[in-house]
């Protein structure tokens, strides 16, 4: 027997694991620490085998973990930046009132990109994993071409229906201020939203965080530059705006699209066999099964649209355009920064945890969810701290004084937007063991709730009426899957950690009030750095799970800045069993 010594980095595990056979005993060194190997055994299961004789496992799925999600972040913070850079521009060129209707626009087309789905991209992280890991009748080629096609030739059925009703229904139904040529226009968003999606959940299942990262942002930049050369050069109106964005958006879209179908034009050869494999092709059993898994889930996902975006429609028909842009800017900016945070992580932990359910079951599942969702709480209650705290300045700097009064709003929609950012992790249940007709439930009751609440809060509050109505539903929705969730894969939920964040982000948020002044700019140059300050030294303080963090995120960088004896010791000290459950 051959005994094999390597570090544990992601290139050598995968060239090693390449590799592997019955004959070698692998022993993996973390950290280059030269010390003994453990008595030898065999393995048989590569990677997985080595990492847990070793007791490394969580280090290192934590580590993949930390690598996709900063790799999300950069580009989700990327794509924030031209948002923040398009924001201050556009509620300056538009109204008030214009700017509402691009929100009530984008709106309506996320309804009808649900249609334009047909609840496919729910099936693409699920089933990807199943086929990778060999337990259905389809390779991953042919997997991939059957998701791009369906989903293209339905979202080209749901525009050319969504245009037929526009031509139909009486101009008086529409806004004031919204012409039918620019929802007619609009509507062909529709066919390449729903490949954009295609695009993002196939990569995301494939874990290539770093083409997905790419492609996202030289999207959103695209589009950013197109819009505005469009809106500033040659007219400054609402049909001008979707044109842009519909050239933008195709050439990007299509692009990516173009690169994923050349690769599956590549010959492979089955090495067991030595014989090239057959060429891709569209599998339609293969469609039916995600049709199966994906059609209930239009119900899901039409009822959170209708749960998010809900408080819009009822705004503008209750209290007017000009209530409706005040309240679009304020969720809108919410919205830009909380991306950051929810759609990295969800990004990065839902693929790894449906996979870690396939190959090492649940309890292997659990802890992994366990300390994501514990980085997920940190990060969140800095943003609901500072985001409470600096409402006012942000509107005032970003889009106008004009859209100040949007201010009041802004604690509850953040709220809102990060409770909902927990459902993948606390019900990720749901996800794995596929209750889907679960999740409509769930989801349609909230999104019903959400419009009950908006028609009573909405009259008697306005802006703050619509946005507490959206927070209550968010929350109701939450505590309901998290219940069904924790039956089917049992999560814990961190009450200890929730209790002591709430009172270090209200010390956060007390300490960033007290210094502001009468300048947003100083406010918004100075508030942030003290908040991250207090908030970061009081959860060392208090919290010792987050302090056992450290170690195992800091690990690769530590070695690369202190040499390997210091990352050995930061190894040994990340190997010592966790404080806290969670």
């Amino acid at each position: 027997m051959r005994l094999l010594h390597v570090r544990l980095t992601e290139g050598s595990v995968r060239s090693v694991t390449q590799q592997l056979s019955d004959n070698w005993t692998v022993w993996v060194d973390p950290c280059g620490s030269g010390d003994s190997p453990p008595r030898p055994q065999r393995t048989c299961q590569r990677l997985l085998a080595v990492t847990e004789t070793c007791g490394l496992n969580d280090r290192f799925m934590l580590r993949r973990l930390l690598t996709h999600t900063l790799r999300y972040s950069a580009s989700s913070l990327l794509v924030t930046i031209a948002g923040f850079a398009s924001f201050p521009i556009f509620t300056r060129v538009f109204t008030v009132e214009q700017y509402g209707m691009v929100g009530y626009v984008s709106s309506l087309l996320t309804f009808l990109t649900v249609f334009g789905k047909l609840g496919l991209q729910h099936s693409i992280v699920r089933f990807h994993a199943s086929v990778k890991a060999g337990k259905r009748d389809i390779d991953e080629r042919s997997y991939i071409r059957t998701v791009l096609v369906s989903m293209a030739l339905v979202g080209v059925a749901a525009a050319a229906l969504g245009s037929a009703v526009v031509e139909l229904l009486p101009p008086d139904l529409l806004p004031a201020h919204l012409a039918p040529m620019v929802l007619l226009t609009a509507l062909w968003l529709v066919p390449l939203r729903s490949l954009d999606s295609a695009v993002n959940n196939l990569l995301r299942a494939q874990q290539r965080s770093g083409l997905l990262s790419l492609y996202t942002v030289l999207r959103r930049y695209t589009v950013l530059g197109v819009v505005l050369g469009a809106v500033l050069t040659v007219q400054t109106s609402l049909l001008s705006f979707f044109v842009a964005t519909l050239v933008a958006e195709g050439l990007v879209t299509l692009w990516m699209v173009a690169r994923l179908l050349r690769e599956l034009r590549q010959p492979v050869t089955r090495e067991a066999e030595g014989v090239e494999a057959s060429p891709a092709r569209a599998d339609g059993p293969m469609l039916r099964s995600m049709l199966l898994f994906g059609l209930p889930m239009i119900a899901y996902e039409f009822s959170a649209t209708v749960l998010n975006l809900s408080d819009r429609f009822l705004l503008e028909r209750l209290r007017g355009a000009q209530e409706l842009g005040l309240y679009a800017a304020a969720y809108n900016m919410c919205e830009y920064a909380a991306v950051i945070l929810i759609a990295s992580l969800a990004q990065a932990s839902t693929p790894m945890a449906v996979k870690l359910w396939e190959e090492q079951g649940p309890a292997a599942t659990a802890a992994f969810i366990g300390r994501a969702l514990h980085v997920y709480l940190l990060a969140a209650g800095l943003l609901l701290a500072l985001g409470a705290a600096l409402a006012q300045d942000a509107l005032a700097v970003l889009a106008s004084a004009a859209y100040r009064g949007g201010a009041v709003v802004v604690p509850a929609v953040l709220a809102g937007l990060l409770l909902n950012g927990c459902e993948p992790l606390l019900a990720v249940g749901l996800q794995i063991r596929k209750r889907t007709g679960v999740r409509v439930l769930l989801m349609s009751f909230s999104a019903l709730l959400n419009i009950g609440l908006n028609l009573i809060f909405i009259p008697l509050w306005g802006l703050q009426g619509a946005a507490l109505g959206t927070l209550v539903s968010f929350g109701v929705f939450l505590s309901a899957a998290t219940y069904q969730g924790r039956r089917l894969v049992w999560v814990d939920v961190p009450w200890e950690l929730l209790i002591k964040l709430g009172l270090i982000g209200f010390l956060a948020f007390e300490a960033v009030s007290w210094l502001r002044g009468d300048n947003p700019w100083l406010n918004l140059l100075v508030g942030p750095p003290v908040g991250v300050a207090v908030y970061a030294l009081l959860v060392l303080l208090l919290d010792e799970h987050s302090r056992s963090l450290l170690p195992r995120l800091l690990g690769p960088v530590v070695q690369r800045v202190c040499g390997p004896r210091v990352a050995a010791r930061l190894g040994r000290m990340a190997s010592q069993p966790d404080p806290s459950p969670g």
